[in-house]
């Protein structure tokens, strides 16, 4: 059970980490010379960095790895939600226009 709770916390670091570089991606879209270069490049790094961490993690079995993906998918789903806007904000937006 512990392991399966590290495994979560790893994927919820794996999570963090990857969608924080896509974020820090799309930051620096606007101010760079090949905007497909860092696209590309973020993507190998963020894909690989994951896949290998994912890897490693199949050595602790499968109940091991689907609790990496269980804190990698709820990462995913907590930004989801704080970057949605809410019901009332999108009620005010639609009497302002």
């Amino acid at each position: 059970m512990t392991r399966w709770l590290a495994a979560f916390a790893i994927g919820a670091a794996l999570g963090t980490a990857y969608f924080g570089g896509l974020w820090l991606t799309l930051l620096r879209l606007g101010s760079t010379k090949r905007p497909g270069l860092l696209v590309l490049g973020s993507y190998v790094l963020r894909l690989g960095g994951v896949t290998v961490a994912l890897w490693l993690l199949v050595g602790w079995g499968i109940g091991g790895t689907v609790a990496a993906l269980l804190g990698l998918v709820s990462v995913r789903t907590a930004l989801i939600r704080l970057a949605v806007p809410r019901e009332p904000a999108v009620e005010e937006a639609k009497k302002c226009s």
